[in-house]
């Protein structure tokens, strides 16, 4: 059994535009930011998946692959997810892209033949900077919904099935195939 999701590359140079922006703030230093590593675009998480599946998923993404043209994003915004109104996540997005949106409609359909519940949420592509432990740390984590960034663009061309491992440090994310868009 293993913990999977599919995902697409985030460019480097986004990732160092969001970082710069971000360790500006005074508070920075007081959160365990995501790993610049580990960043990524969750098109769709699998979770807990029998290892008989994996040939089937390999084949269905091989196929939306191969059939699918590689396109841009341009980077947006920060924001948050709040739970009982208080930030827990903070994220950076992309303008809406009709691609993506297709990307991610189009696994969804191919992986609900193999057993895969779709996602009852609209789908939201967004990249998780930190995850908020603490109600005082939720309140500092406002003020950074006010950092404006640079419209970066970058091409995306290829995605990844990822095997998610969970350790007392994080998550731990190893790339088990990857696909080239067309």
């Amino acid at each position: 059994m293993n913990r999977l999701f599919i995902a697409l590359p985030v460019d480097k140079k986004i990732i160092s535009h969001v970082f710069e922006n971000l360790s500006e703030k005074k508070s920075f230093n007081n959160f365990r930011w995501e790993k610049k590593e580990n960043i990524h675009i969750t098109l769709k998480f699998l979770g807990d998946t029998e290892d008989n599946l994996i040939d089937d998923i390999d084949n269905r993404l091989k196929n939306i692959a191969l059939n699918f043209n590689s396109f841009d994003l341009k980077l947006n915004k920060i924001g948050t997810f709040n739970r009982n109104g208080k930030p827990f996540i903070l994220w950076f997005n992309f303008y809406k892209n009709e691609s993506v949106e297709l990307l991610n409609k189009k696994i969804e359909e191919e992986l609900l033949n193999l057993g895969f519940n779709k996602e009852n949420r609209d789908y939201n592509p967004h990249v998780t900077l930190l995850r908020v432990k603490n109600e005082e740390d939720s309140e500092t984590i406002k003020s950074y919904k006010d950092i404006k960034f640079e419209p970066i663009e970058y091409c995306v061309n290829e995605l990844y099935l990822i095997k998610s491992t969970l350790t007392p440090k994080g998550s731990l994310y190893t790339k088990i195939k990857t696909y080239k868009l067309k």
